[in-house]
């Protein structure tokens, strides 16, 4: 449970797709390859070497092709950090608002322990002791019921629904896996849960604006595939706490 929350309560986030399309990126990692890796400073290899060794390692628990492919982005990310060791203006000044103490010759092997140690570890020593007696309705988290786990799809592709056909207005006519794939994408847009960490790499204010068609799906998604996705999740849940 320790190393549960001490990561989920890391203030900070990351963006694995900074790297210069010119850059040269590894093709792949391995333990072995890893090893014989020496193209970091010889200061930073004993450090930056776990961190590399440790998502290599997460990567052979497996999961779906996605995440496989997000692990190889933020593999390949953090090697082009250790190997240019400094970090950007951009994060040290991030950093110094919270590290006063920090001069402006920050590595990126610093980098992790100084955003983990913003939140000091909890004291779980009264919930072992203790317990709980079960989860209650409200410590479930409905956001994360999507289209992996169930099939929460079918009931938006309800060819009588009112969301449908009105997505069918905004988009135009599409094949059913074209229209699957859209309601794919704006559920996990609009429906995941909130991330309220900052990031490391600041964007600018254009990222995070959406385009006018983008508009128009989340309101269409907010008014009309909410309230089923609502009433879906909810009985979800409680079919499975009963």
């Amino acid at each position: 449970m320790q190393i549960v929350f001490e990561i989920a309560s890391c203030p900070w986030q990351d963006e694995c797709n900074h790297i210069p399309h010119n850059d040269r990126t590894p093709p792949s990692f391995s333990l072995s390859g890893l090893a014989q890796n020496d193209s970091i400073h010889i200061n930073d290899s004993e450090q930056c070497h776990l961190i590399l060794r440790s998502m290599v390692l997460r990567k052979k628990y497996g999961g779906l092709k996605c995440d496989m492919h997000m692990i190889d982005q933020y593999m390949n990310s953090w090697n082009h950090r250790y190997h240019n060791r400094q970090v950007e203006k951009s994060v040290v000044t991030n950093l110094l608002r919270r590290f006063p103490q920090l001069n402006h010759d920050v590595h990126w092997k610093d980098v992790p322990a100084l955003i983990h140690s913003l939140t000091s570890a909890a004291d779980l020593d009264p919930i072992l002791k203790t317990g709980f007696l079960k989860l209650e309705l409200n410590d479930i988290s409905t956001s994360g019921i999507d289209f992996h786990c169930s099939n929460i799809i079918s009931i938006l592709l309800d060819h009588t629904s009112v969301f449908y056909n009105n997505l069918i207005a905004l988009i135009g006519c599409k094949s059913d896996t074209d229209v699957e794939a859209i309601i794919k994408k704006i559920m996990w847009d609009y429906s995941s849960g909130k991330n309220n960490r900052r990031q490391i790499l600041e964007q600018g204010s254009n990222a995070t604006r959406r385009t006018e068609g983008e508009e128009k799906l989340k309101i269409l998604w907010d008014r009309d595939a909410s309230p089923l996705v609502k009433k879906f999740t909810d009985a979800y849940v409680a079919t499975r706490l009963r």
